[in-house]
Order: structure tokens, then sequence, then C-alpha cells
């Protein structure tokens, strides 16, 4: 029996660690076991009690890096709760806001987490000597999210001008303006970084999974649509607890979430293999040239699934802007009464869930949030395994390098997964 512990996971956002036990001569798995061990940090509990209005600024808070996924997410929750209907220019707007958001989570995790992997770099530190060409281009990438949020939103984390029912100030048309120059200029840096994905040696293995993502005829969306897996299910976000069971487990604190009692993964891949039809033109393009096939199982795949889908937001950006002519508005006037809303929208590490109960004093008395990075864990725990049965016999350095690679794929957000954990005590 050999035993592999990695005590502590590098190059993901939160803590986490990795304990694994097999038999090479029967080639069996016994223990696979990914321990988060991030801090639970009770969210759903701070939230429960507040204010309605409140709540997508606490819920924002969840994650630095996705905050604009929770923002929105929580805005939408609430509005269904609240039968708020915004309009069509607040619609584009909140999209341009996403549209930022995983610009820069994508860019982010490319360039400085993902890139050392496979060229041979413990960090991106190290790599500043011999390729500082490619960490500049990926921090000046990230900053087109950056900056698409801080003019749409006031500041590029943690937003200020969007509220329930629309925005409390607007962009200036000569910042729209300025923006639409700079991603036709930085279109380019993201072709290149299609490009640099494409060339890597990534390892062809591919992995038994079902995966899901949210999906809307003839739309790559991101904010609305139904929830639709590669087999071809499909079930409306308000029935997600019909179809998916939250469990805790002993050893962790993060929950694992199944799918007819399987995992399953969500994410950049699961959004390409269940619609890639919808991409901008140009993203379709350079996946057809990057010979992407489909469906890809390979859950190394997702760091170019990534690459693509930044061009296909960029696409998107330039789109609206293009045509966006603002007008002046005010937020929808809000009706306080008792209500029930979901919202299942795109992270950029996939799907994400809000469910609020408000009273009719506008206090939030249930809250459920389940973040992509939960969904996906169970499915990190059930690929390696996989993973160690076809590598079984590599040196165990090397093993624990595959391993590794293969949860940073995930992009995981393990400080966004541990957010609430059930506690009961006995006197």
């Amino acid at each position: 029996m050999e035993e592999i512990k990695v005590s502590h996971l590098t190059k993901v956002e939160g803590h986490a660690k990795l304990t694994v036990k097999f038999d090479k001569e029967k080639k069996r798995v016994r223990v696979c076991v990914l321990e988060v061990f991030e801090s639970p940090r009770y969210f759903e509990v701070l939230i429960k009690g507040r204010s309605y209005k409140e709540v997508p600024y606490l819920a924002s808070r969840i994650c630095g890096v996705c905050n604009i996924a929770h923002l929105i997410g929580s805005m939408l929750a609430v509005e269904n709760a609240l039968k708020i209907e915004v309009t069509e220019q607040t619609k584009l707007l909140r999209e341009l806001l996403v549209l930022g958001g995983i610009i820069h989570s994508h860019v982010l995790h490319l360039y400085l987490l993902a890139l050392p992997d496979y060229l041979g770099y413990s960090s991106a530190l190290d790599m500043t000597g011999k390729h500082l060409r490619l960490i500049k281009r990926g921090l000046t990438l990230k900053e087109v999210g950056n900056d698409i949020v801080n003019v749409i939103g006031g500041r590029s984390i943690h937003p200020l001008t969007a509220v329930i029912g629309g925005f409390t100030k607007l962009p200036k048309q000569e910042n729209l303006d300025k923006l639409l120059k700079n991603l036709e200029k930085m279109k380019k840096e993201a072709i290149k970084t299609v490009e640099l994905f494409a060339s890597l040696k990534a390892p062809k293995v591919e992995f038994k999974t079902e995966f899901m993502a949210l999906s809307k005829v003839g739309v790559y969306s991101f904010i609305e649509g139904n929830i639709k897996t590669l087999s071809g299910f499909e079930f409306k976000p308000k029935d997600y607890k019909k179809y998916l069971e939250e469990k805790v487990i002993r050893y962790s604190t993060s929950k694992h979430v199944t799918f007819k009692r399987k995992s399953f993964m969500v994410g950049p891949l699961a959004r390409i293999n269940i619609h890639s039809e919808t991409l901008s033109k140009d993203a379709k393009k350079l996946l057809e040239k990057s010979k992407f096939n489909l469906p890809n199982y390979n859950v190394y795949s997702a760091n170019l699934a990534r690459a693509i889908e930044v061009i296909h937001c960029i696409d998107r950006t330039i789109e609206i802007l293009s045509e966006l002519k603002l007008r002046k508005e005010r937020p929808v006037e809000v009706k306080v009464k008792r209500g029930e809303g979901v919202s299942a929208t795109e992270a950029p590490r996939g799907v994400l869930y809000h469910h609020y109960r408000i009273n009719k004093e506008g206090k939030v008395t249930y809250v459920n949030i389940i973040p992509p990075t939960t969904q996906n864990t169970k499915s990190m725990e059930d690929t390696l395994k996989q993973l160690l049965l076809s590598k079984i016999n590599l040196p165990k350095r090397k093993l624990v390098h595959e391993m590794e690679k293969l949860i940073r794929a995930y992009d995981p957000c393990f400080s966004c997964s541990a957010h609430f954990l059930e506690v009961k005590i006995i006197k």
C-alpha cells in the first residue's frame, strides 16, 4: 500500500490538502480524500435576518475574485422574490459587469496559476526572468476585465453603483467609448492567449464525468436560462433542490453536491461542451483551429476553454458597447412583500445558486448559496482516482505534480466553497 500526502495545495484560492492511498499491484485506489480546511465563513447566517437591500453587498464579499458573480446572482434572486422587473438597459449593464468579472478571473488563473505548471515553474514569480513578456501580457489582459467593472460599477472590486432594481449612477459615455477602443486593441493579446494554451502539451486523459451549465437557446448565457447537462437533462433554477443533493462531509468544510447521486463538473469546459454553437464568431473559429474536440472529457482542457471564453467575452462586450446608448433612469421602485426567489448564474468557475425567502418586512428569513467549487469538489476526487489509475506507474514526484495540475484545472475557489457547515450540539 502506497500513500501520498499533499499537505497544502498551491496556486489555488483557499486552503485544501490531498491524501491518496493506492495499491500498485492490484491497481486499486483505497483512499482519495480532498480535504478543504478553509475556516467555515457562515455567510448564510450573516445574511439571514438582514434587509433585502443589504443582501448583494454581503453576498459579494464571499469572494474577492468572484464578487461580481455573487453580486449579480444575489440581486437576481432577491428581485425574483420581490417580483421586480428591471429595464433592458440595466440588464445590459449587469451583463457587462459579469463579462468583465469573467475576463479578470480567467486571465488571472491562466497566466498566474495554470501557466507555471506547463512551463515547469513553481510560481509565476519564477517566470519573470525568461517569460516576463507573458506575465506582462496576462496582467494587461486582466486589467481589461477590471476596467470594465470599474467603469460600469464604480470600482473594480465590490462595485458600488449596482443595486436592487438598477443602478444608482450610470457610466459616462466617454468612458464607455474608451473601453471599446481598448477592447478592440487588446483582443489581439487574447487571441495570442488562445494560441499559447492550444500549443501547451496537456496530458491526454479522458475522464468519465457529467457536465452541467446554464443554457438558453441561441445565447452563450452567463445570467439567465435553465440548467442543462451534457446528457440532455434540463431543469429550472427554482427546482434545483429536486435534482441536486448537498451533503456534509466529515473530513471537509466544503459540502459535496451530487446529481442523481453522482459527481458532475461545472465551469468553462462544461459550458463549451454544452453550447459551443452559441460562442461568438471568432471564438468558434479559434475553437476549431485549436482542434478542441467536442464533447471534450479531458479536464485539463478547461484551461483552453477559459482562453476561448475570454475571446467570447471580449466580443460580446464590444457588441454591447457598440450599440449601447445610455439614457437617464433610476432604479425601479421596490414594493416590499413576502416572497421567495432563486437565481442560477454562471460564475467564472461554473453554475452559482442563490436562494432567499423574504418576509413582509423585507427581512431575509432563509438563505442557501451553492458556489461552483462546492459542486466540483466531488468531481475532483473522482477524476483524481481515474488519473491515478492511468498514471499509477509514474514516480511519486511526477504523480503528485499531475494530481495538483488536475485540481488546478478546475480553478477551485475553496474559500468560496467553505461558507457553511451544519452544526448539531448535543448536551
